[in-house]
């Protein structure tokens, strides 16, 4: 693919690559599916964090904390691309930088996402340093539109 949506022209072309593949799965699930429920592709929010690897060391920071933390956020999870080729299915390890959002009992997907960040701002962001990296929202419709909403100070 060549050319991508123009909300995703800021990211770099792995992460648009995962979005887009995300999202035409997604599209493609939503039709041969009857079962709506706890479906990652109906009415997607992914979160992308786009990692400042310098500040991370400056702060003396490990990355892997921040992604364990998020990880293990109640209603997210890493999104997962596996690769097929002319030998089979070759399995890629979660991202560590894109995550789907599901709608949970105790909130649904936007609400999930704000707490997200309201956590990571508590947590990461003291005055007057550097940043950690971007968090993104993204939107996908099923018409094939993406919303793209930066955080500002999460970390």
């Amino acid at each position: 693919m060549n050319k991508f949506p123009k909300p995703l022209e800021q990211f770099d072309r792995t992460t648009k690559k995962m979005i887009f593949e995300w999202y035409k799965t997604g599209r493609k699930n939503s039709r041969i599916s009857d079962d709506e429920e706890d479906d990652l592709y109906i009415d997607p929010i992914l979160i992308v964090i786009v990692w400042n690897d310098q500040a991370l060391t400056a702060r003396n920071i490990q990355k892997n904390a921040i992604i364990t933390l998020v990880k293990g956020f109640n209603g997210l999870e890493p999104i997962k691309t596996d690769i097929h080729t002319n030998v089979g299915l070759i399995n890629v390890p979660p991202s560590d930088s894109i995550f789907t959002i599901k709608d949970t009992q105790t909130g649904n997907k936007q609400q999930i996402a704000e707490d997200l960040i309201r956590f990571l701002r508590r947590t990461y962001n003291p005055a007057n340093l550097a940043s950690l990296g971007r968090v993104y929202q993204i939107d996908a419709t099923r018409k094939g539109c993406f919303e793209v909403k930066e955080y500002r100070d999460v970390f």
